[in-house]
């Protein structure tokens, strides 16, 4: 199962959505995916504004994650980034409470998402 919810949250994380998030269709169908961030500068607004998009995201579009679980964290400062940044992501699967962690891989040149599941946690960060 977690392999399965890891390889559609990557999926899901790849689709540029086509609407801001705001207004009546907040919520829907229209915001799914993350923002498109490409060619963009990274600094620590940035880290922050994807770490927070890729939470929301998987808030509203993946259910079988606990939302209250979800946690991501940068695994390097802004200013150690060059084009690629990784984030720390911890959460439970609904149906069992099994702990999941990935590490989750943003080209931000190309603006793609790479999931690598399974990866184990250590004091609260991904190896």
């Amino acid at each position: 199962m977690a392999a399965l919810v890891a390889s559609d949250a990557e999926d899901m994380l790849n689709h540029i959505r086509f609407h801001d998030g705001s207004g009546k269709t907040s919520g829907s169908l229209l915001d799914y995916g993350l923002r498109c961030y490409s060619g963009r500068s990274v600094d620590d607004a940035f880290m922050r504004s994807v770490a927070a998009d890729i939470v929301t995201a998987l808030r509203r579009f993946e259910p079988r994650l606990d939302p209250a679980s979800i946690r991501i964290d940068p695994l390097e400062p802004a200013h150690r980034v060059r084009s690629r940044c990784r984030f720390a992501l911890s959460a439970q699967l609904r149906s069992d409470d099994h702990d999941i962690a990935w590490c989750i891989h943003f080209d931000t040149k190309f603006g793609t998402i790479r999931i690598d599941r399974g990866v184990a946690v250590a004091d609260g960060r991904l190896g």
